[in-house]
């Protein structure tokens, strides 16, 4: 069984988000963002609350430098999110070269006795002894041949469910033996 593929850069970055989220998977630290972000969320909210309060007991008092202060900070929140996201979209558009190896087509097939390989000029052969296991989302099947490292494969490349679901399970009747 064979399947051919050709990844770009929002594949890349779709695939180390999964994989990265299966690694803290059975741990604490996967709430670490969720709880970060909500610790924010809160301090602002507080401080908003705190400065609101504070005009409205000092309401008679003029507030000029106060203003300009709250409001360029607001700003520096605003740039270093506009900023941070540019910076992002341009690199992942030069991430890889589109000749480079990384783009070319790939070719994923399932032997008797290991798993191949095939980028570009490259062939990669993996005992299915060193898998560790096939997971699977609406976009990609993913090969983890490490706990931070897999394959991931688009889910449009099978071309149909019954495709996807086959090579799923006869990969995964190799990894058990």
């Amino acid at each position: 069984m064979e399947v051919q593929y050709r990844p770009n850069t929002s594949d890349y970055y779709a695939a180390q988000q999964h994989i990265c989220r299966s690694v803290v998977r059975n741990s604490c630290s996967r709430f670490l963002p969720i709880s970060l972000g909500g610790i924010f969320g809160i301090c602002l909210a507080i401080g908003m609350l705190a400065i609101l309060k504070f005009y409205d007991k000092y309401r008679f008092f003029h507030h000029y430098e106060l203003n300009w202060g709250l409001g360029l900070i607001g700003l520096g929140f605003i740039a270093f999110i506009f900023g941070v996201r540019l910076y992002n979209r341009a690199i992942k558009s030069r991430m890889f070269n589109p000749d480079g190896l990384f783009q070319s087509t790939h070719t994923i097939t399932i032997a008797d006795d290991h798993l191949l390989v095939v980028v570009k000029n490259n062939e990669y052969t993996y005992s299915y002894r060193d898998i560790l296991r096939v997971e699977d989302d609406l976009s990609y099947v993913y090969i983890f041949v490490d706990n931070g490292a897999a394959f991931y494969i688009p889910t449009k490349a099978f071309g149909t469910t019954e495709a996807k679901k086959s090579f799923i399970n006869t990969l995964a009747g190799k990894i058990d033996h």
